[in-house]
């Protein structure tokens, strides 16, 4: 079951260690992200623990690292989404020289297979 949630209460939920956890939230445009991610890290566009990325569809991509994790969100303003994936325990290999002791996981996204 999928469920919606507001994105400011994402880290503080308590997942375990190794845990990977997804959510999603309607959205009516990109601002609506902007104003998520303005929501969870404050000073995202720039704040070098939050990498951000444009694709040339639209979509966006922001990966906050984590001491020790990391959260990563899609942007999908056609399809009026956001997806939210949080994994505590390990982190990406964007993040690995900022959260050096946090195992890296083997693939470049957590929404990848």
């Amino acid at each position: 079951m999928r469920r919606s949630v507001a994105l400011l209460c994402l880290l503080p939920l308590g997942a375990q260690a190794g845990d990977l956890t997804f959510y999603e939230k309607s959205i009516a445009a990109a601002a609506d992200c902007h104003k998520t991610y303005e929501q969870v890290v404050p000073d995202w566009r720039r704040n070098r623990a939050a990498l951000f990325t444009r694709f040339p569809d639209g979509r966006e991509r922001l990966i906050h690292c984590l001491p020790d994790g990391v959260a990563e969100w899609i942007c999908v303003p056609a399809a009026g989404k956001i997806y939210t994936a949080v994994q505590i325990g390990k982190t990406l290999a964007a993040c690995e020289a900022q959260t050096p002791k946090v195992p890296v996981l083997d693939k470049p996204s957590m929404f990848a297979p």
